[in-house]
C-alpha cells in the first residue's frame, strides 16, 4: 500500500519449528506494502525438508485501523519464494498512514 507515495509497511519474522520427524527447520518472511497488495518473500534458511509457511501481515494505522493480509507458501530447502497478497482498497482507504507493521502468525509445518 502506497500513500503519497509512501512506503506503509516493512516487517520480518525468523521462526525455527520442527517438523514431522522432529527435523528442525529455520524459516523466515520478509513482506513490503505495495500500493494495492503486499509482496512477501518466504525463505527456506536450514534444514533439509520442504516446510508450508503460513503468517499474516498486518499493517496497525495511526487511526487505529488494521490491514491484514494473510497466505501460506510452500518452500524448498535453501530457497526462496515470493508470494503477492490482494489488499482491498477498502481496507486501503481506512488506513491513515502506517503506526507499525508485522509478521504474526507464522506455522511452520510439512509439506504436503
Amino acid at each position: 500500500m502506497v500513500v503519497a507515495g509512501r512506503i506503509l509497511g516493512l516487517a520480518v519474522l525468523l521462526v525455527v519449528g520442527a517438523v514431522g520427524c522432529k527435523k528442525e527447520v529455520h524459516a523466515g518472511v520478509e513482506c513490503v506494502s505495495l500500493e494495492d497488495s503486499v509482496k512477501c518473500t518466504v525463505t527456506h534458511k536450514s534444514g533439509e525438508v520442504a516446510v508450508k509457511v503460513c503468517w499474516d501481515f498486518v499493517v496497525h494505522c495511526k487511526n487505529g485501523k488494521q490491514v491484514t493480509a494473510s497466505s501460506c507458501a510452500v518452500v524448498q530447502p535453501k530457497q526462496s519464494v515470493e508470494q503477492n497478497l490482494p489488499v482491498s482498497p477498502e481496507d486501503i482507504a481506512q488506513c491513515d498512514g502506517v503506526a507499525s507493521a508485522e509478521v504474526s502468525n507464522l506455522v511452520l509445518s510439512e509439506a504436503d
